[in-house]
């Protein structure tokens, strides 16, 4: 089910896993620092238990005035108006909990960014994970990603195979929805939460035409896909102004009902 007007941020329902007891979560993901006006009376009227964000909320946040290594000058651009990212969570943190992680845009967070995340009222899951409810929320963060047809890269393995022999219920944020099938499927991970693909960016007969590190017609840019006991859920994103223009892609907040016993 899909609410809001054509042009504007959509609501996306969805639901997994069976059971009595309901987790709501709310998945802002992709706001790159974009207008959020529109989007949180939706996230008010879903009502939450927990907004997720999994990356790229802001531009870098290392705070480098210089490109180099994963830096690059398109993200330092981009960290000049990281004061929006920052409010965005600050008023989402009035309607519910707000968990983040780190996304390709948002290498190396610096002690103060990090800092920024707590004065907002969030809490920065940098590969680490806390308590929410009857889970164990975890935040993976990103092996960075540059360039329209740059594979991304791997992730820190080691810390998710650590939270993954965690005992209890797991939900993993992962800006990457590719990692899914390269590394988490098979892991005691009951859902991952994912952004990064824009939805493909144009969108035609369901599919997306392209995302950086599925290249063509990619398999993993919205909707909730199932392997086994595993779900994988992806946000379209909430970025509007895009130097390719959302074509049949408006951006899209998603609530998943996760039930469980």
């Amino acid at each position: 089910m899909v609410l809001s007007m054509k042009n504007k941020t959509v609501m996306t329902f969805f639901r997994v896993g069976e059971g009595e007891c309901r987790l709501r979560l709310t998945v802002a993901s992709d706001l790159h620092n974009s207008p959020y006006e529109d989007i949180l009376p939706l996230i008010r009227e879903a009502c939450p238990d927990a907004i997720v964000v999994p990356g790229d909320l802001c531009g870098a946040l290392c705070e480098a005035s210089e490109p180099g290594g994963e830096v690059t000058s398109r993200y330092i651009e981009e960290s000049r108006k990281n004061d929006v990212g920052f409010a965005f969570i600050a008023e989402a943190a009035k309607i519910a909990p707000v968990y983040c992680s780190v996304g390709n845009h948002e290498v190396s967070v610096s002690p103060s960014n990090r800092a920024r995340y707590t004065q907002a009222g969030a809490v920065l899951l940098d590969n680490s994970y806390v308590r929410l409810g009857d889970f164990l929320l975890g935040g993976l963060t990103t092996g960075g990603a540059h360039g329209l047809w740059h594979k991304s890269n791997a992730p820190d393995l080691a810390w998710l195979e650590s939270f993954a022999r965690l005992d209890g219920r797991k939900i993993l944020l992962s800006h990457h929805p590719e990692y899914w099938e390269r590394h988490i499927i098979g892991m005691d991970i009951f859902l991952t939460v994912s952004g990064h693909a824009h939805g493909g960016q144009w969108r035609a007969f369901g599919r997306g035409l392209f995302a950086p590190g599925q290249g063509l017609f990619p398999r993993y840019t919205s909707g909730v896909h199932r392997r086994g006991e595993q779900y994988l859920a992806i946000s379209r994103g909430l970025r509007k102004e895009t130097e390719v223009p959302r074509i049949n892609n408006p951006p899209e907040l998603i609530t998943i009902d996760i039930m469980y016993n």
